[in-house]
């Protein structure tokens, strides 16, 4: 992402999962981290962290956090009504109007047109 490579994101919830190693100079890491963190901030990006121990001691927590933090970042999805009340069921009045009804796919014997 940009210039940093990432271990695993989710664009969908704008959130990137981190998992570090060990390092010796971590002071360095802490300033390089801090960087990025903000590069990713300001694209509305979250990013959790885990130490490699974290992933190999206790899997269950990290995905519970991990699942956690996606969730409060996701946005549900919005389904579109059927037919909003009020408003008539023009098949049923083209049906009873007596006038011919149109058929765009075709009837089951493949006639297209008037019926």
């Amino acid at each position: 992402m940009g210039r940093y490579i990432v271990d695993f994101v989710s664009h969908a919830c704008k959130l990137v999962i981190e998992v570090d190693g060990e390092s010796h100079d971590v002071e360095s890491r802490f300033r390089n981290d801090a960087a990025r963190d903000a590069w990713l901030r300001s694209r509305g990006y979250d990013a959790l962290r885990f130490t490699n121990d974290d992933v190999m001691t206790n899997l269950e927590g990290v995905a519970i956090a991990i699942r956690q933090a996606a969730a409060a970042r996701s946005t549900p999805s919005l389904s579109l009504p059927r037919r909003k009340s009020g408003l008539p069921d023009l098949r049923n009045h083209m049906r009873n109007s007596g006038k011919p009804e149109f058929r765009w796919g075709g009837d089951d014997h493949g006639n297209v047109g008037e019926k």
